[in-house]
C-alpha cells in the first residue's frame, strides 16, 4: 500500500512545453531536446501516482530534454487510473488531523497503489540504465542484489518509506556491485517524493530537486555515451 507521502507535495507553476500523441496505444507526452539538435538518446519516465498528465511530471520530462538533450516519453501506463491532482491537499489535511478516526471517515484517505514501478524499474532484467527517485516496495537488500543494469538511485535522507537502515544497505550493495556500474546519493532533510513535487517557493527544496534532475541527466548523459 502506498504511504501518504507518495500523494503529497506541491503543484509546479511552470507550463508544459511537449506535445501529445498516441504510441503502440498510449497516449503518451513528449519532449524534445532543443531545436535543431539530434537527440542523445530517448528516456522514458515512468510517472508517480499522479500519472502522465500531471503537469509536474510533463515538466520534468521538458527538463530532461531541454537540458541533457534527449528525446522523453511520458506514456499513460496507468491508463487514466492515475491520482487525482486534488488529493496533494487532500492528503495534507489528513496529516494534519490527529486520529486514526479522522483517517477512516474521509473517502480520499484510500489512496491508489502505484508505487510499485519503482521495484520494476530497479531489478527488471533487460540491458537498458535507468534512474529511480525515492523508490517504493524494494526488498532489501534482496532486490538490489539483483542489478545487472546501471541504476541511478537519488533517495531521500527522511523517506517515510525507504527508511535511513535501508538507504545505507542500498548504498552498500550498489557500491560493492562496482562492475554494474550503478550510483546511489542521499539527499539530506529531503522526503519521499521530493524529486517531481518539491515546493518550488522553498529554496532548499527546490534547489534539492533541480539537483536530482542534473543527476539523472549526468547519469543518462555518461552511459548512453557509452553506447556512441
Amino acid at each position: 500500500m502506498s504511504c501518504p507521502n507518495c500523494f503529497a507535495g506541491h503543484i509546479n507553476p511552470s507550463t508544459p512545453t511537449g506535445h501529445v500523441t498516441t504510441l503502440h496505444g498510449l497516449d503518451v507526452y513528449i519532449a524534445e531536446p532543443p531545436e535543431n539538435t539530434e537527440p542523445k538518446g530517448i528516456i522514458v519516465i515512468i510517472p508517480d501516482a499522479f500519472g502522465w498528465e500531471f503537469v509536474n511530471n510533463r515538466i520534468l520530462a521538458d527538463h530532461y530534454a531541454q537540458r541533457g538533450g534527449f528525446r522523453v516519453l511520458l506514456p499513460d501506463f496507468m491508463k487514466g487510473t492515475a491520482a487525482p491532482v486534488y488529493m496533494l491537499d487532500a492528503v495534507r489535511g489528513v496529516m494534519a488531523t490527529g486520529s486514526l478516526w479522522d483517517w477512516v471517515v474521509k473517502p480520499y484517505a484510500n489512496p491508489l497503489s502505484h508505487c510499485f514501478i519503482s521495484t520494476i524499474l530497479v531489478y527488471t532484467q533487460r540491458a537498458v540504465p535507468r534512474v529511480t527517485c525515492h523508490p517504493s516496495f524494494l526488498s532489501v537488500p534482496g532486490d538490489i542484489e539483483k542489478l545487472v543494469v546501471p541504476v541511478s538511485f537519488a533517495l531521500a535522507e527522511l523517506d517515510s518509506v525507504l527508511k535511513g537502515e535501508s538507504i545505507g544497505v542500498v548504498k552498500r550493495v550498489v557500491e560493492e556491485k562496482e562492475e554494474v556500474g550503478g550510483e546511489v546519493r542521499v539527499y539530506p532533510r529531503a522526503g519521499h517524493g521530493f524529486c517531481v513535487r518539491a515546493d518550488t517557493a522553498v529554496p532548499d527544496s527546490s534547489r534539492q530537486a533541480e539537483e536530482a534532475e542534473e543527476q539523472a541527466i549526468a547519469f543518462f548523459q555518461r552511459v548512453f555515451g557509452r553506447r556512441t
